[in-house]
């Protein structure tokens, strides 16, 4: 009776052991040593100068873009030879639009939230790459509130909020977020 007491006791610390090494939490929640800067995110007037906003005219059906310079850098400054698992793949974004005071109702005071994809951008460690990205899609002029202002004088300044992702050579996630002005109008 004993040893079969023992027997078990020995099965279960070693299906114990078994699993703790089958499933290493710490491997598993570990991030990546890589991060995305924002360096600048530049948009267009009307006129056409490049610029820190973006002025989106309501009256005509064309989506907006913008442009973004991401920088690929190592969480850990010290490190000196970093590897093609540290540089990042730009996979996405996504635009959540505020007021300038941070409020806003989407689909109400400000456009609806908005996601693209990536061409898969390569950015390897301590290189900048710029890529257009589309800030205002020509839906949402179609809708409240930008709708509303066709015909108007009426100016609506609204900032967006760009969260960039991707991933690093192993499959971690990376992201960064930045901010753009966005003025409508019907121009």
């Amino acid at each position: 009776m004993k040893t079969t007491a023992s027997t078990l006791k020995i099965l279960a610390v070693l299906a114990g052991l078994l699993t703790l090494v089958a499933c290493n939490p710490i491997e598993k929640s570990s991030k990546s040593n890589s991060m995305l800067i924002v360096e600048s995110i530049t948009g267009k007037t009307i006129d056409g100068t490049t610029g820190l906003i973006l002025e989106s005219d309501v009256s005509t059906t064309t989506s907006d873009s913008a442009t973004v310079t991401l920088q690929a850098a190592l969480l850990d400054p010290s490190v000196t030879n970093p590897s093609q698992y540290n540089n990042v793949t730009l996979t996405g974004y996504k635009i959540d639009y505020t007021l300038a005071d941070g409020t806003g109702d989407p689909g109400v005071t400000v456009p609806a939230s908005i996601e693209g994809t990536s061409s898969s951008l390569l950015i390897a460690i301590g290189e900048s790459k710029s890529v257009d990205f589309v800030a205002v899609l020509s839906a949402a002029k179609l809708v409240a509130p930008l709708l509303s202002l066709v015909g108007t004088t009426s100016r609506l300044q609204i900032v967006a909020h760009v969260t960039f992702t991707g991933v690093d050579g192993t499959n971690h996630p990376v992201e960064t977020t930045g901010q753009l002005t966005i003025v409508f109008g019907d121009y």
